[in-house]
């Protein structure tokens, strides 16, 4: 299984209503495509942890939608079909972490920078004067940033602007779908959704 919407026409089949009304939740659990384009982006969202309760995905859909045959339907359920189609089972969130390497960087910055930041100047702050016999330093980093040749396991990592507009845009899907009624009023606001 690889699309959103087959995913939807297959929770419609299961669950009853219409493909649209469970289309925002299966591109939520795909969105991560966003950040790495091959399968290690279902680590973040194909897990018990994502879909289990007070998850983010009830997080961000409540405990159930209401369908648009008027039924309601457990937003865990629908997160459950979407991984056994994708896997055949459900893995935790444990699965995936354990088969990642564990990298200096990850223990509080003490070794190094990840490989998304190697390269830029941490060390003086923005917009501090350079001696003008020294060429100037740009004020940021260039864009995109450069990656080192061997980025890991999970590959080349996003700027943080990115990740911040993928947030912005599952926040608006979901502000939209709320708002077409879909959902019940079940659906918390994007002001009541944090994602860290």
């Amino acid at each position: 299984m690889s699309k959103p919407m087959e995913h939807a026409n297959n929770s419609a089949k299961q669950f009853g209503g219409k493909a649209s009304d469970y289309v925002a939740i299966h591109d939520l659990m795909d969105s991560t495509k966003a950040c790495i384009a091959d399968h290690r982006h279902r680590a973040a969202t194909h897990n018990s942890w994502f879909i289990g309760p007070g998850g983010p995905l009830e997080l961000a859909f409540g405990k159930v939608i209401i369908n648009s045959d008027g039924n309601e339907v457990s937003v865990r359920e629908i997160g459950e079909q979407h991984i056994v189609e994708d896997f055949g089972f459900i893995p935790s969130l444990q699965d995936w972490m354990m088969s990642m390497n564990y990298e200096p960087w990850m223990n509080n910055g003490k070794g190094g920078y990840p490989p998304s930041l190697q390269g830029f100047d941490f060390e003086t702050p923005p917009n501090t004067p350079q001696p003008t016999s020294q060429p100037q330093q740009p004020l940021a980093p260039s864009f995109p940033p450069k990656v080192a040749p061997n980025p890991g396991p999970l590959g080349p990592r996003v700027p943080q602007s990115l990740v911040d507009d993928a947030k912005n845009m599952v926040l608006d899907g979901a502000s939209r779908y709320r708002d077409r009624g879909s959902r019940g009023g079940i659906l918390p606001s994007p002001d009541e959704i944090r994602i860290d």
